[in-house]
């Protein structure tokens, strides 16, 4: 993003590919002015479910839809944990139009007020802040290998190779109660912030997505 003297400026670009292994792209994406701030969102259809496609989109539309109807007073990171179940609640009745198993997504959010970023998510669909020389992840995987390594039954550094690490423990769409994970964080000039499914965070890793956030234009660096 860009700063001058009265305002901030972000340049924005997204993109998404159905990759080689699918027939079907199963990830949507969605972006939107609101009354809070900047709104982006990244959804990724649970993969091998009829109407995964389906599901990102239903729930895309219904975080953008509950955040730009939110009351302007209401707390950001309230109306953000709201607005990740209101899309919770619209997979589910998506859902009752396709056979077993029921189609379901991750998703991740940001909303952006000048410098102040929040961030929300459910599933392993993640959330990156690009500053400097250095990435850090913002979102929360809710998987059940994460779910080990907070339990202390395995570590962290586990984590990545378990073979229930892309297994989820929490995804919109799933019949169980849901906690979205929420971060704050402060943005400084220069910082970029990635949204993304596990499509691209399988295949790249640190040093690639820092060669990427140094391009000018994000659709460029998207595509």
């Amino acid at each position: 993003r860009e700063t001058t003297m009265n305002e901030v400026k972000f340049a924005l670009g997204a993109a998404t590919d159905v990759g080689p292994q699918r027939s079907v792209n199963e990830d949507f994406h969605g972006f939107s002015r609101t009354a809070f701030g900047d709104l982006y969102v990244v959804c990724d259809g649970m993969g091998g479910h009829s109407g995964g496609d389906v599901a990102s989109k239903v729930a895309t539309d219904a975080i953008i839809r509950y955040v730009s109807n939110a009351s302007s007073e209401s707390a950001v990171t309230g109306v953000i944990s709201e607005a990740i179940l209101a899309a919770h609640e619209a997979v589910l009745v998506a859902a009752e139009a396709f056979p077993p198993p029921a189609p379901g997504t991750t998703c991740v959010v940001a909303l952006v007020q000048g410098t102040h970023c929040t961030i929300g998510n459910i599933g392993d669909s993640r959330a990156y802040l690009l500053r400097g020389d250095s990435v850090s992840m913002l979102s929360t995987d809710h998987s059940r290998a994460q779910e080990m390594a907070n339990h202390g039954i395995i570590s962290q550094e586990d984590v990545a190779n378990h073979p229930e690490a892309g297994v989820l423990s929490q995804a919109l769409g799933q019949k169980k109660e849901l906690t979205p994970a929420i971060t704050d964080i402060a943005l400084v000039e220069g910082d970029s912030v990635l949204l993304c499914s596990d499509g691209v965070y399988d295949c790249l890793n640190d040093a690639q997505i820092l060669e990427l956030a140094g391009v000018r234009n994000p659709n460029y660096a998207a595509s």
